[in-house]
């Protein structure tokens, strides 16, 4: 199980099928072979080395904190009661706020000519990705659409 481990933070995906597949003999080969199946659909996925060496966290407790801190904490104060799309509009203003991005999406809702809220309500995706485009392609994306 340690090399397994070991491997797979590596990133040696293959080695680790390998490894699987050397195990995979007898009446438990086929409940093997489905586990192994899962590490060969998701590799891609399991770039643990190159998580590490950026520094991105590989758990989910970052997650789980932030949820807890933003979500619980933030928006369910005793008395407060929010509309699921309310709710949503909220996170996304506050995201783009977090990611100093809020002018990004103000430049996208005056140059789609609708707020935001609206598009966001309906349902519909903006033009781009929140936290990844850029300012002039938000407004060139809007004017296209």
């Amino acid at each position: 199980m340690r090399q397994a481990k070991r491997l797979l933070h590596r990133g040696a995906i293959d080695e680790l099928v390998a490894a699987i597949d050397q195990l995979a003999v007898g009446r438990r080969a086929k409940d093997i072979n489905e586990h192994r199946d899962y590490f060969v659909r998701n590799k891609a996925r399991m770039q643990y080395a190159a998580f590490r060496a950026a520094r991105v966290p590989t758990g989910s407790g970052a997650i789980e904190s932030a949820v807890r801190r933003v979500i619980n904490m933030r928006m369910k104060s005793n008395g407060m009661f929010w509309l699921e799309v309310n709710a949503e509009g909220m996170l996304l203003l506050r995201s783009y706020l977090k990611a100093d991005r809020l002018d990004a999406l103000v430049d996208w809702s005056l140059a789609a000519g609708v707020s935001w809220w609206h598009n966001h309500a309906a349902g519909a995706l903006m033009p781009s990705t929140p936290l990844v485009a850029n300012t002039a392609n938000d407004a060139e994306m809007a004017r296209a659409a």
